[in-house]
């Protein structure tokens, strides 16, 4: 066996609240998804976090993170100059967060601040790896950004944000799980330790996604959905993918 390594600490429920609480005089950013503006549950967070620190919501996301935005990103955190960074969203989301810190960190050659990322679809694992992809729309090429530094501090994994997908993003999302779940078996780098991530995601999958696509599932259910999903990515942060996403990596 290689190395294996978890960087993000997992939260759940109560340990996101006293996360929370925790945080005072902070300049808290937050990088949403467009959608999420206005909504209860960001309201809610947003809400919290301004009782003892200054939040400011940053929205220009769009689907996978063009070089343009992420520099225009950057130039949004500069002036704002966040002490804490709370990514909520979907792969896009947290992945443009994610570029905006490292390239911000390496500009400015300053630390990077505390990240947390809270994932809004059980799919992509984003919210515990070290990967994010940004296009050059110059070129219509996708680079991935590969580094430690890059993934996020916590992540918080709260189910009610997934609870509210409609049906066709969590079905294509929780395929997207599956399949990281089944490369990473499969994969050059899979060991003791990332088959059973990936042995086990596959079964709550299985289990939980049909659950989830009806709508029938309960709270728990869906957070273990989540937490499935969060396995899968730290099963292939370590074991690596295969063909699936080096063929869709292509033609995306």
């Amino acid at each position: 066996m290689g190395r294996f390594r978890i960087h993000t600490e997992i939260k759940c429920h109560d340990d996101i609240d006293a996360r929370i609480r925790s945080f005072s005089k902070e300049r808290v950013w937050i990088v949403s998804d467009s959608f999420l503006k206005g909504q209860a549950l960001l309201n809610e967070y947003e809400s919290r976090l301004s009782q003892k620190n200054t939040v400011e919501i940053y929205t220009e996301i769009v689907p996978d993170p063009p070089l343009n935005k992420v520099i225009e990103g950057i130039k949004a955190f500069k002036k704002f100059s966040p002490t804490v960074i709370i990514a909520i969203g979907g792969g896009s989301a947290i992945d443009t967060a994610k570029l905006i810190a490292y390239y911000s960190a390496k500009l400015e050659k300053n630390v990077r601040p505390f990240f947390a990322a809270i994932p809004t679809t059980s799919g992509t694992g984003s919210e515990v790896t070290s990967f994010a992809v940004v296009t050059d729309t110059d070129t219509n090429t996708k680079d991935s950004v590969v580094d430690d530094s890059i993934a996020p501090d916590e992540a918080w994994l709260d189910e009610r944000f997934v609870m509210s997908c409609p049906p066709k993003v969590t079905a294509n999302s929780g395929m997207d799980a599956l399949t990281h779940a089944v490369e990473a078996l499969v994969a050059n780098h899979a060991d003791a330790f990332t088959d059973a991530l990936s042995e086990y995601a596959v079964k709550m999958i299985f289990g939980l996604l049909p659950k989830c696509y009806k709508q029938t599932a309960s709270a728990d259910e869906w957070h273990e959905m989540l937490a499935a999903s969060s396995m899968a990515g730290m099963a292939f942060q370590n074991a690596g993918l295969g063909i699936s996403h080096a063929i869709s990596h292509q033609l995306g």
